[in-house]
């Protein structure tokens, strides 16, 4: 996911994307370049810390009255998405705004290495041990990524919480389309920037509005696990990227001045919605949940001070953020083997905890890292006020 993962690499430039050439600056960059955004790592950790809390919930272990915070936690995955919609888009506006041609097969190789090896490689160990996870005769569908497709499978094979991998997937599939058919408007002269966030919009409100209509009805029980029923949450990424292109308003006092105020506004919308809503009737998507990603990327994407840098920056979240595509993949089969074998209690659910940051450790460093390494990398450089880099060597979110 975003997790995936966040995955395709938000510190190349157009020129990265398009045509082979990659350039790395600091967040503070001009929108013509593609700046580093070393705090989207802590947002990342903290949607990945939210769908832990989530399904470690489900044993019941949280204090009663902070069960309906953690019964929200899967807000996680509306984060990842809306974290791909800006980080993945972002190079498509910047070649649509320099006119460049886009590279489509280099994207798609970008995101098959960033996604497909740390997959697999739990899909095979998971499936190596019986009572991990569950598989059935038609395995290979898990392995292409079509888990989602079928309802059957779509949360009772494989690995569960990939669902909203084969999202991902159906994103990264169609987003060069959407960016070509932009381009093919602007060139035309029948659009500018704005009317882009018109589009977006419209695709948003197509989807929220199908949600209204159809409601809880059982044939359409699956739409909020596709991306027909997500959609409005990778636009709401896109349109971020849009406006960091091609508007300096992410720049303005209004915004840098006080950065912590929409991490305040999403913490207690979040807080609402929790003991406002039960969870049953959000499931992973709702316009809530839009409202809470975008707020809660927001800040990570401007240029704070240092006040904000010292506190969401904090170097263990932004480790925590480098293998949170591993850790989403696993944590939720040693949830529950720990579950088995030690009871649903909170040495089980600190157990799985920390078995599962060892084994993404392992995943990031081993599988997912020397495949990134197979593309050219842009540059990178040291971030501000976080000298530390420890066995990663983080220079900033990667997708």
């Amino acid at each position: 996911m975003a997790f995936a993962e966040p995955s395709v690499d938000e510190r190349l430039g157009a020129k990265g994307l398009l045509s082979g050439q990659y350039r790395g600056t600091t967040a503070s960059a001009t929108p013509a370049k593609m700046p580093l955004y070393p705090l989207l790592d802590s947002v990342r950790a903290v949607a990945a810390l939210g769908v832990f809390a989530y399904h470690a919930n489900q044993s019941w272990l949280f204090p009663q009255a902070l069960r309906p915070l953690a019964s929200h936690g899967n807000f996680g995955v509306p984060v990842f998405f809306a974290l791909s919609g800006f980080l993945v888009y972002r190079p498509f506006v910047l070649g649509l705004q320099r006119q460049e041609r886009f590279a489509v097969k280099k994207f798609y190789r970008r995101r098959a290495r960033r996604i497909v090896p740390a997959y697999w490689f739990a899909l095979i160990m998971l499936a190596m041990f019986p009572g991990l996870s569950r598989f059935h005769d038609r395995w290979w569908q898990l392995f292409l990524f079509g888990q989602g497709f079928d309802p059957g499978t779509v949360f009772g094979g494989g690995i569960g919480a990939a669902w909203s991998l084969c999202i991902e997937v159906s994103f990264y599939l169609l987003l060069p389309g959407y960016a070509i058919f932009i381009r093919w408007l602007m060139a035309a002269g029948r659009a500018r920037w704005w009317h882009e966030l018109c589009v977006l919009s419209a695709m948003a409100g197509s989807t929220l509005l199908a949600h209204a209509l159809i409601g809880r009805s059982e044939r359409w029980a699956l739409l909020g696990f596709t991306l027909p029923g997500t959609l409005y949450l990778f636009t709401s990424g896109m349109a971020l990227a849009v406006v960091s292109v091609r508007t300096r308003w992410l720049e303005s006092r209004v915004v840098t001045s006080f950065p912590e105020a929409f991490w305040i506004l999403a913490i207690g919308l979040y807080v609402v919605t929790s003991y406002a809503l039960p969870a049953d009737d959000l499931g992973s998507v709702h316009p809530l949940y839009g409202a809470i990603a975008a707020l809660v990327i927001l800040p990570a994407i401007v240029h704070p001070g240092p006040r904000f840098m010292s506190f969401v920056g904090w170097w263990p979240l932004r480790q925590m953020g480098l293998i949170s595509y591993a850790f989403y993949l696993w944590h939720h089969a040693l949830l529950n083997v720990a579950g088995r074998f030690l009871g649903y209690s909170v040495e089980a659910v600190s157990t799985a905890f920390v078995v599962t940051c060892l084994i993404s450790i392992f995943s990031y460093v081993v599988i997912e890292k020397p495949f990134m390494r197979r593309s050219p990398r842009p540059t990178r450089r040291p971030v501000p006020d976080h000298p530390r880099r420890w066995l990663f060597n983080a220079g900033g979110a990667e997708e």
